[in-house]
């Protein structure tokens, strides 16, 4: 999520391109925010992020982009967060036997993907600026959260499903529906 994550801020512009350092993770350039503030949000919410997959308690995450002036709402990238054969297996707390390739190969694919997807999106002439979205089941405690809206798209728009990938554990789900 984080490489998404950061991939999408740099090829949307939410922050400068001066912002970024090209940095090589699982054999892929990847470009990373330096903003310290950023990157302190992001490590929270990852972390949260992190504990609702382990206990089976997330369903998807939702990053909005959105206009500064109008708040209207631009672009919608979604990665929905399933279980997948070995998942309870995993939270029975066993040792689950996964292909590490597999999995770098997976979120290469997804990173590849945004870019790609990048080329067709209309342009943002906006400013512009994010929320991201945790969608829990209905059942779990969230202490320290602000509800929020899910910020659809109103007006035309259209969607892209883009490559799904697996753990063995969890498989993710990624689609952008953007304001044409």
């Amino acid at each position: 999520m984080f490489y998404s994550l950061n991939s999408i801020f740099f090829q949307r512009e939410v922050y400068p391109a001066t912002d970024f350092q090209a940095v090589t993770k699982h054999g892929l350039t990847v470009w990373m925010a330096q903003d310290q503030e950023l990157r302190k949000y992001l490590d929270t919410v990852l972390e949260q992020m992190k504990t609702w997959i382990e206990d089976g308690n997330l369903k998807e995450v939702v990053l909005v982009i959105q206009s500064v002036e109008s708040d209207e709402t631009l672009e919608r990238w979604s990665f929905t967060i399933e279980g997948d054969t070995e998942m309870k297996t995993a939270q029975k707390g066993e040792e689950v036997e996964v292909d590490l390739k597999e999995i770098q190969k997976g979120i290469k694919d997804v990173v590849r993907q945004i870019v790609a997807t990048i080329t067709f999106l209309p342009s943002i002439e906006d400013n512009i600026k994010f929320d991201l979205l945790f969608y829990t089941k209905d059942d779990v405690e969230v202490e320290n959260w602000d509800p929020n809206t899910a910020h659809i798209i109103q007006g035309d728009s259209d969607s892209v499903k883009l490559r799904s990938w697996s753990s063995k554990i969890h498989k993710i789900n990624t689609a952008v529906t953007y304001k044409k």
